[in-house]
């Protein structure tokens, strides 16, 4: 015969409290570390550097692998990349910032066969997802225009 054994109120609100205490601390231990971005766009610019094209596709969204295809597009953008400009030589900047949901990590660095600096670009999601990537430039391009003076006496309203 099988005895069963009763819990005074007491026990039961005490039990309850410790279940809540213990799935309410390995929700906040298991909780999603906060990411680095700035360690999150240096590895991706050593994947990119490195060629490895197919661990870099990892970190790529939905959006991002839509628009290069598949990682070897990313191979060959590597390629053309290595062959026009060189190996980085210095690093003169890095930051990241917040615009809106995104974050963006900005590395200004110069390559072997340039004299330009040029700003290569990570834009990553809330979850560390890369949503945008691209690589310019820092100086802006000469221009005949940018001594330019108005003639006109401008007033608001026109």
């Amino acid at each position: 015969m099988a005895t069963t054994l009763k819990l005074s109120p007491f026990n039961a609100v005490m039990r309850f409290c410790a279940l809540f205490s213990i799935l309410t601390l390995a929700a906040v231990t298991f909780a999603q570390a906060p990411v680095n971005f700035m360690q999150a766009g240096r590895e991706d610019t050593k994947l990119f550097d490195d060629g490895k094209a197919t661990d870099l596709w990892l970190h790529f969204s939905p959006h991002m692998r839509e628009t290069f295809s598949n990682s070897d597009v990313i191979l060959g953008m590597h390629l053309q990349f290595a062959g026009e400009y060189g190996p980085e030589t210095e690093l003169l900047d890095e930051k990241v910032t917040t615009l809106g949901e995104f974050t963006v990590y900005q590395r200004e660095v110069m390559f072997q066969k340039v004299t330009t600096p040029m700003t290569i670009e990570w834009t990553f999601n809330s979850k560390g997802t890369v949503v945008g990537f691209y690589v310019r430039t820092t100086v802006p391009a000469a221009s005949q225009f940018l001594d330019y003076k108005d003639r006109a006496a401008l007033r608001l309203p026109f």
